[in-house]
């Protein structure tokens, strides 16, 4: 089965990304909590795979990356700093 191109390069890759997260972890300019979060996160999608959801997950990043309202969303704004730190 092939497929395009573009399709495949935005198909969520687990073990290159847990690759990445292991490299990340373990950079020295880390701080003990950077590399916990990080840690966290392998440890996460390692428990996606475990529970058999890891096409599940593929599913929702696409429906994520498509909905800008998920990332982008502003709760409120401010006029400036100031006002925003009151």
């Amino acid at each position: 089965m092939s497929r395009d191109e573009s399709v495949a390069s935005k198909v969520f890759a687990l073990e290159d990304t847990l690759e990445e997260l292991e490299g990340l972890a373990h950079e020295e300019s880390r701080t003990r909590e950077q590399s916990a979060a990080i840690e966290s996160a392998a440890k996460a999608l390692h428990f996606i795979r475990r529970l058999g959801k890891l096409d599940d997950f593929r599913d929702y990043l696409r429906e994520f990356d498509a909905d800008t309202g998920l990332a982008t969303r502003v709760v409120r704004s401010f006029a400036s700093m100031s006002e925003a730190t009151e």
